[in-house]
Formats: structure tokens, C-alpha cells, sequence
């Protein structure tokens, strides 16, 4: 056989045992005893005591001492000789010590100690209401029970009436002090309620329960659990069988067994029918330990039994009850109901309880009482027993005849036999159930003869694991704490646990209950707790569970929270913001419910709306803004957090300035280049660096380059190059910048162009650009003239003129002298040309001004050439001839031709823009008359040419004056000799 078989059936074969198993032997025989009477009630009113009797056999001479808790009395009782059971009168002893309603907690109990073993049996009895019970010894006690007793009674009459007034009840007796008890009501307690409590007794004292009387509840299969061995007492105060008869009523009481010596079948038989005319039945109720208990009567399959939870059947006949786990199993009489109450035979009867041990708890013989009292009139036993056991039965030595009638399904059968009151003995080779019943007027007792107390192995469940999990922390308690259960053997953290602390509370073996925690080891990642715990049977339990830990973080980020964010800069306490993007990087969900700044300060904030829940992998962004009113560097860790627990996220710093100056704009020109170059400049600690631009006119220019085109953030410096689209026009820019603080500056400039033009008279522009020309007066062949044209700057900056050409330049020129020439904004600035008259009917030629940059402005000038005519003189004889040689737009004066002249013949050319009289004279250096050449000389409007011969003129300056009308122009004239 391998190892692995060998191990597979050696586990088997433990479980199999453990389903057998049975502890060291107990009976009913003991040397000590815990006894309580429960409440009754009986015809007599409540004015009625009960008499409550104990009765003691032993198997020899003995002593007894019986002690009452509640006065600290102990009274000292002789057995005189064995076989010989004794009566004792307890309320002769101690008074009256049944426990009533009124007192939930109370030391109204008995300790009975002997020394030697007795067998020890109580009654209770009033008149038409009592009942006895089989006493327990202590060595069987455990602190596991389950009750079962019966419902509440109720009463009623032929008038209908109906109440609910007769309790269901228990009491728990602790053996020792310091005994916690704990209690599963199947019902609503008194005062109690149906939810579970503990209550805590020293040695001796008594819980005492019974039922609210708002129902028909019934206490049955009300658990009690305790820390130390105590003694359970259940029954009714008093009740009818079934109840609803609401009279005949009788008290039941019987000691509960502890549920470790339940077993898994009961014989039940009917009980001498001493009242056939009863229109009532006798009933059985079982009781199950565990939930699904599955369950046959003589073989046949019945509905699963629920734990607690009592069924009661019809006791017609004797039945055989198996199940596959253990049962509780009591048979009652019903009550007397009989319709014909004139004969006192049929008046005898009424309910009462008895419990039914399983055949293993059997016994070979049995000390027992048929209780001899006026209330009972006529006693019976029921012998439960193998058909091979009847040869060898004995009852106080004389063998039992009677009919044994077999039970279906079992090697046994039943004996019913009537028997005398007082002390029995009754034995067998074979081991065989006993039950002892009385009756009388409407009134019973009955009680099991004895049981051996086997305890066996009845846990079928393994542990169970209950656990909460809270915040990273886990709280757990493993319980084999079930009425069935043998208690925890060990309990420990499995390796499949990570990432935990796993404490377990200490324990010892077949503990009820192991309490445990968990934390985890590191709080930001998840983990895992695994639990095995073994019950003293070997059946196991395990759990696992996770524990979700706080996986919010910045991907890639530090679990301490040192992330450093971006520093937000902010100035004259405007509010910076910032963002961070979280994930999840764990397996659960996670609802972020709080995001703070440690320190705390009313300056930063997070912006973001909670609550935020990431389900696993998901990401979110994390807002969050600061201001201050002034200057100063602060820092703080976000911390985010769930309600129970919270983590750092990251560092954001604040850095906080004063800035009331907006950038620095500088310009730079690129000269004859025709750019701008603007530069904006914002530097400094104090500074809160350019964040936004803008060119909101531009005219005649476009940008060239701009660095850096986009602006994100804040920048220190920027640059934007302009160029001129038109040299001859100005270029205009006009724009603002502005800091991140808001400070702004508005910029104005202008790159000037060669804004001149070049007139001929107010309005008209001389220009090859604008295809017009420029026509002078008409000369004399072989004269010459100067005449002056008119620079105007129509731009906004100065013009300088460094250079006046003609491009042909033989007939006409331009004096050097006039240059170069600055032509301020709006300014008219004359400028002369000169002409030569020379062979042909025209002279032309093209006049170009340039400026420092070479720019040029060009006007296409021309004039007609005519002989000279002599005619005859003026009035004064001085003007030689007068000529019209063409139009004029304008009146002016044109220098004499030549000039200086030689004391000769000059041509002095007179333009009229209106006719009228005309004077011509000259003058010399100090003002005084020289020469009149026309005096009040009628012209009309037009170019005319006038020579005048100047031989009589010495060598000097002279000033030529021209008058008409309010018109007067002057031109100097020079003689040289």
C-alpha cells in the first residue's frame, strides 16, 4: 500500500470512529446533583404552594447534604440501607424555593452531594398539576444544550374565552463562578426579547426564562451555550396536550441532557390508556441538533428536520425514529378532555413530559419511584427492551410477565406494567429503557426510569469563519460553537496570505471560538488573508479574503508621497492651479471621498468634485489651486483619502510673488532694411514672465518671424520681426503685452518710409510712380531760369534727402546747395531746378530724390524752348520785350536768366495764375529803387517772358520784386561787371 492510500484510509478510518466514538461512561447514578424547581401552577389558585419532593435510592448506606443557595442551609439526610429509596420534603427543609416569573436571576437552586452514588428523581406537585423529572449528575454535565419543552398554555371556556397565560420556561443553573451563558431564544423572552444575550452566573445562581405570553411561543430549541458546565431545566408552567383544549392542564419539567450524549434514534410507546373515554391523543416531539437532519419513522422517510425547530407526531403506537444526526425525542400524555367525568376512572390522567433516550444510553438496571402521593392514584412503567432480554427481567426480584409486543423494524419490543407507589428496582441482562408515569383526578407525573450518559461525537459541521473588513483591517472570529460542535482545535494563517499581519488570539483546544485580525503589511498595496481552522473532529474550514489596500497613485510615483509637482507661481494673489493624474493600480474599486493639504492651509485647495472612484486600472486628474496675498515659498503634501484611510500624494510648492510691472518692450530698427524688430523682456525674481501678446494693427508691414511662436506658460522673453511691405509709405504697428500677474503694456511705432512726394503747386503730385509730369514755363532759346518745385513729407517721421539728380542733366539741374534736406512730418520743403533753354522746341528730363537708404522718388519735368523776339520798350524803357509763352497754374517769379549777369540783356520769366496789373522792379542791397522794369503793365493769366537790359546796374546784389495784387515775390539778382 502507498503512503498516500495508507494516509487516505487511515483518515477514513478516524472519521468513521469519530461518528461512533463515545466518551467514558455515565448513568444516572452520581455523587452530586444541581436541582431547580421551575414555576407551576396548579386547580387549587394562586394561593396554592407546590409540594416538591426529591426522592434518592442508592445501592448502600449513605449520606446525603443538601445545600440551598439562597440561605447558604444545608441539611444532612441518611440512606439507611441500600435498595431503599427515601423521600425528602424539601419545602419541610428550605421553604418554598420554586422559582417564580417575577425572578430572572435568583440562587434558588440545590446542591446535592453523597457519598457514595444515588440515583436522585423531583416532583413537583400541586393539585391537577405536577410532573417529576429524572435528576442529572454532574459528572454529565457539558455546556451544550438545546431545550425542549412544550408551547405556552392557554386557557378557555365553553364560552369562548381565550388567553394565553401559562408560560413556556427554562432555567441554567452554574455549577461554577464565573460561568457566561449564553442564549439562542427560539422565542421572545421576557424582558429578553428574541436576539441573542449572555448573562453571567457564580456557582449557584439560576437564570430563569420564560416565554412572553402575547402568543403561543414555545421556548423549544432555545440553545444555551456556557464557559463552564451547567444544568438546564425546561418544561410549562402548566398546559393542555394539545393546548387548545384550554383545561386539564397539568405542569411539565423535565432535566435536559447536554446535546453531547443525543443520540440518533428513539423508541417511543403508548402510555396505559387509563382514560379511553379522552377525546385526546398522546404526542411525540423530535428535536434536531443540526439543520437537514434527515429523519425515518419505522424506515420511512419523513420531510428533513431544521435545527431547533421541534415536530410533534401522534402517539398511537410504538414507533422507531432514526436519523442521520442527533435528535432530542419527549413523548407527553395528552390531557384527560374525557366526556363523561362522573366516574373517577375516567377523571384520571392529564399531560405530562418525558424525555426518550436513545437505545444506546440504555441501562441494565434502574432504582426508581412510583411516587407515592395523594394526587396519584395508580402508577405504570413502560419497559423498552430485546426480546432476549425479557427472560432475565426482574422487578424488586420477581420477574416481569406481561406482554411484550414487538416494535417493527427493532430488536425490541414493549412491556407495559402497573406497579404499586414507592421505591423499585427493576434489572435485566440486557440493557433496556425505563419510563415511569402515574396517574390521578386530572393530574400526572412521568419521567425516564434512568439513562446511561454516553457522550457522543455528534459534530458533523466543520468551524465557521465570520469576518468584517474594514479600512485595511480585518477582524475574524472562527466558531465551532454550535450545540453539536467538539470545539476548535487549531486555527493559523495559510501561505497563500500576502502582504497581511495575521494575529490569532491565544486559545486553548475545543475552544468555542478564535478571534483573529489582519492588517496589512503595506497599506498601498492589496492583500490577502487565508484562515484554516480544524475542528477536534478534524473537519476544516478555510477562508479567504482579500483586503483591498489604498492603490490610488501618480503612475510611477513613490509610495511615500515625495513626488514633487511643478511649483506654482503665483503674483499679486492671483490663484494658481495645477493638475495631477491618478491611477488605480490595484484589483478592487476605489472611491476617493477627501483630498487635503498637510499642513493644512486655507491657501491651497483642491478643486476637484468628490467623490472619485476608479474602478481598477482607471485613471482620473486631481485639480488643485493656491493664492497668496503676498510674497512667499510654501509647501505641501496633497494627501487623498477614503474615509479610513489616507495617503500622500505628492508635493506641490507654492511660490508666491508682488508684480505691479509689466514687460519691457524694446525696439530695434533695422534701418534701411525696412524691419522692426520688437523685443519684450520680462526678468527678474519678481517677475511673473510674458504670457500673452497680441498685434491688434498692423499697416504696410508683416511679421517675419516670431520666437517663440506660441507662448504656453510664462516666458521670460520675446521676440517678432517686422518688415515693411511699401517703402514709400510709413509702416505702423500697433499691439499690447502682457505678464502672467496681468500687467500690460500697450506698444505704438512706426518704421518710416520715404514718405515724400514732390508737388507742383497746393495739390498736384509730380511723379513717374503716378504717371503725372512736371511742365515748366516756356524759355528763350539760349536763356536760362531756375524755378522751384515743392518737396511735402506725408508721412509721420522725417525724410532726409541726400542726393537730387537728373537723369539727363544738360538742360536742366539742381543746385548742390539745397542739400541735403530734411523734410519734417507735414512739412513743404521748396526745392529749385534750373533750365537752359537749348536747340529745340522742348527740353525734358527726370528729377530723382534720394534718401540715406537710396530710396528714390522720381518726377519727369519738361519745358518749351522759344527764340528770343526784341521788341519794343516799356514805358521806363527798361523791359526790352514782353512775351506770352504759355499757361501757368500758379504765380511766381522766376530768377533772371543769366544769373549773375554780366550787365546785359536778362529773361526774367513771370507765372500768373490770374490776370491783372503787373509791377516789376528791383532793388538793390539797402532797399532803395535801382530799376522799374513794368509799372502797373496789364498780363493776363499765363507764363510770360519778360527781358529787361540791366547794362545801367553797377556790380552788386540786387532783389527783384514782383507785385500784383496783394502777391508780392522776390528773387535775388547778382551783376558782375
Amino acid at each position: 500500500m502507498n503512503a498516500s492510500l495508507r494516509i487516505a484510509c487511515t483518515l477514513t478510518m478516524l472519521l468513521l470512529s469519530a461518528h461512533v466514538a463515545v466518551a467514558q461512561g455515565h448513568d444516572s447514578q452520581g455523587r452530586e446533583f444541581w436541582i431547580s424547581f421551575l414555576e407551576n401552577y396548579g386547580s387549587g389558585g394562586g394561593a396554592e404552594q407546590s409540594d416538591l419532593r426529591l426522592y434518592a435510592a442508592s445501592n448502600g448506606p449513605t449520606t446525603l447534604r443538601v445545600l440551598y443557595h439562597a440561605t447558604g442551609d444545608e441539611r444532612q439526610i441518611v440512606i439507611p440501607s441500600g435498595g431503599l429509596p427515601i423521600e425528602i420534603d424539601v419545602r419541610a427543609l428550605f421553604g418554598d424555593i420554586e422559582i417564580t416569573g417575577s425572578e430572572e436571576l435568583s440562587r434558588k437552586s440545590l446542591l446535592v452531594r453523597s457519598d457514595d452514588d444515588i440515583t436522585l428523581y423531583g416532583v413537583n406537585v400541586r393539585r391537577m398539576s405536577s410532573d417529576a423529572f429524572l435528576a442529572l449528575p454532574a459528572d454529565v454535565f457539558t455546556r451544550r444544550y438545546v431545550v425542549l419543552a412544550y408551547q405556552n398554555g392557554v386557557s378557555s371556556d365553553a364560552q369562548g374565552f381565550y388567553e394565553v397565560d401559562m408560560p413556556s420556561q427554562f432555567c441554567v443553573i452554574a455549577t461554577e463562578d464565573g460561568t457566561t451563558v449564553r442564549i439562542d431564544p427560539s422565542a421572545p423572552i421576557v424582558a429578553r426579547g428574541s436576539r441573542p444575550f449572555t448573562v453571567e452566573l457564580d456557582r449557584g445562581e439560576v437564570y430563569f426564562a420564560q416565554a412572553e405570553l402575547d402568543a403561543e411561543w414555545d421556548l423549544s430549541g432555545t440553545a444555551v451555550q456556557s464557559t463552564k458546565p451547567v444544568a438546564v431545566f425546561a418544561g410549562v408552567r402548566r398546559t393542555a396536550i394539545p393546548a387548545d383544549v384550554g383545561n386539564f392542564r397539568d405542569h411539565l419539567i423535565e432535566q435536559m441532557p447536554p446535546v453531547e450524549v443525543w443520540g440518533r434514534e428513539a423508541i417511543v410507546t403508548p402510555h396505559f390508556p387509563v382514560t379511553p373515554a379522552s377525546r385526546e391523543i398522546a404526542i411525540v416531539r423530535v428535536l434536531a441538533a443540526s439543520d437537514n437532519t434527515e429523519w425515518a419513522i419505522d424506515g420511512v422517510r419523513q420531510t428533513p428536520l431544521a435545527r431547533a425547530r421541534a415536530v410533534e407526531l401522534p402517539l398511537t403506537r410504538a414507533m422507531r425514529i432514526t436519523a442521520d444526526r442527533p435528535i432530542l425525542v419527549a413523548q407527553y400524555e395528552h390531557s384527560v378532555n374525557a366526556s363523561d367525568s362522573i366516574s373517577e376512572e375516567f377523571e384520571l390522567g392529564d399531560p405530562f413530559m418525558m424525555l426518550v433516550p436513545p437505545p444506546e444510553q440504555f441501562d441494565t438496571s434502574y432504582g426508581f419511584q412510583s411516587v407515592g402521593h395523594q394526587e396519584f392514584l395508580r402508577h405504570f412503567i413502560n419497559i423498552v427492551i430485546p426480546r432476549a432480554g425479557l427472560a432475565s427481567l426482574e422487578l424488586d426480584g420477581t420477574p416481569v410477565t406481561g406482554a411484550f409486543v414487538p416494535i417493527p423494524g427493532s430488536i425490541y419490543g414493549y412491556v407495559q406494567y402497573e406497579l404499586d407507589a414507592g421505591a423499585h428496582v427493576i434489572r435485566s441482562d440486557s440493557a433496556f429503557g425505563l419510563f415511569a408515569y402515574g396517574y390521578g383526578r386530572a393530574n400526572s407525573y412521568g419521567y425516564v426510569g434512568g439513562m446511561a450518559y454516553r457522550r457522543f461525537v455528534h459534530d458533523y459541521e466543520p468551524p465557521s469563519i465570520e469576518q468584517v473588513v474594514e479600512c485595511g483591517h480585518l477582524r475574524g472570529v472562527v466558531a465551532d460553537d454550535r450545540v453539536t460542535d467538539t470545539g476548535i482545535d487549531s486555527c493559523y494563517a495559510l501561505a497563500e496570505s500576502r502582504n497581511v499581519r495575521v494575529v490569532i488570539e491565544p486559545f486553548e483546544s475545543a475552544a468555542d471560538s478564535v478571534f483573529y485580525s489582519a492588517e496589512l503589511a503595506d497599506p498601498w498595496r492589496d492583500g490577502m488573508v487565508a484562515i484554516r481552522a480544524i475542528d477536534s473532529t478534524g473537519r476544516s474550514r478555510t477562508q479567504t479574503t482579500p483586503i483591498a489596500g489604498f492603490t490610488v497613485r501618480i503612475a510611477g510615483a513613490p509610495d511615500d508621497g515625495s513626488l514633487a509637482l511643478d511649483t506654482l507661481r503665483t503674483f499679486n494673489g492671483a490663484t494658481g492651479c495645477g493638475e495631477v493624474e491618478v491611477t488605480n493600480d490595484g484589483l478592487y474599486e476605489q472611491t476617493i471621498t477627501d483630498i487635503r493639504f498637510a499642513p493644512a492651509s486655507p491657501s491651497m485647495l483642491a478643486t476637484t468634485a468628490l467623490p472619485i472612484t476608479l474602478k481598477p486600472g482607471e485613471r482620473a486628474v486631481v485639480r488643485y489651486c493656491a493664492s497668496w496675498p503676498g510674497d512667499t515659498v510654501m509647501s505641501a503634501r496633497i494627501i487623498i483619502g477614503t474615509g479610513c484611510v489616507d495617503r500622500p500624494l505628492a508635493t506641490v510648492t507654492l511660490d508666491s510673488r508682488t508684480d505691479t510691472l509689466g514687460p519691457d518692450p524694446m525696439v530695434e530698427r533695422g534701418g534701411c532694411a525696412g524691419e522692426l524688430s520688437l523685443r519684450f523682456v520680462e526678468a527678474g525674481r519678481s517677475s511673473s514672465g510674458i504670457a500673452a501678446m497680441e498685434l491688434t494693427r498692423l499697416a504696410n508691414c508683416r511679421v517675419e518671424s516670431r520666437v517663440p511662436e506660441r507662448i504656453t506658460g510664462a516666458i521670460g522673453e520675446l521676440r517678432c520681426r517686422l518688415v515693411v511691405l511699401d517703402a514709400r509709405y510709413d509702416a505702423f504697428v500697433e499691439g499690447w503685452v502682457e505678464d502672467v500677474a496681468g500687467n500690460r503694456e500697450t506698444f505704438v511705432d512706426t518704421i518710416g518710409g520715404f514718405t515724400c512726394a514732390i508737388v507742383d503747386g497746393p495739390l498736384d503730385t509730380i511723379s513717374v510712380s503716378r504717371g503725372a509730369g512736371w511742365r515748366a514755363a516756356g524759355l528763350v532759346y539760349g536763356d536760362q531760369r531756375c524755378d522751384t518745385l515743392t518737396v511735402v513729407n506725408y508721412g509721420v517721421r522725417a525724410v532726409r534727402i541726400t542726393r537730387a539728380t537728373l537723369d539727363d542733366n544738360r538742360a536742366m539741374s539742381v543746385p548742390p546747395s539745397q542739400l541735403p534736406m530734411t523734410v519734417l512730418p507735414g512739412e513743404r520743403r521748396p526745392i529749385v531746378v534750373c533750365l537752359e533753354g537749348r536747340g529745340g522746341d522742348e527740353v525734358d528730363d527726370t528729377l530723382a530724390l534720394v534718401d540715406d537708404c537710396g530710396h528714390v522718388e522720381r518726377a519727369a519735368l519738361a519745358a518749351r524752348v522759344a527764340p528770343i523776339v526784341v521788341g519794343g520798350a516799356d514805358r521806363c524803357n527798361n523791359a526790352l520785350s514782353i512775351r506770352s509763352v504759355g499757361a501757368a497754374r500758379r504765380t511766381f517769379l522766376a530768377p533772371p536768366l543769366p544769373n549773375p549777369s554780366a550787365g546785359g540783356p536778362v529773361a526774367i520769366d513771370v507765372g500768373l495764375a490770374a490776370g491783372g496789373a503787373v509791377s516789376l522792379e528791383l532793388f538793390d542791397a539797402d532797399g532803395r529803387p535801382a530799376s522799374t522794369i513794368l509799372r502797373n503793365e496789364p498780363l493776363e493769366a499765363g507764363l510770360h517772358r519778360v527781358v529787361a537790359d540791366l547794362s545801367r546796374l553797377g556790380t552788386g546784389r540786387y532783389f527783384l520784386r514782383l507785385s500784383i495784387g496783394e502777391d508780392v515775390l522776390v528773387e535775388p539778382v547778382v551783376v558782375m561787371r
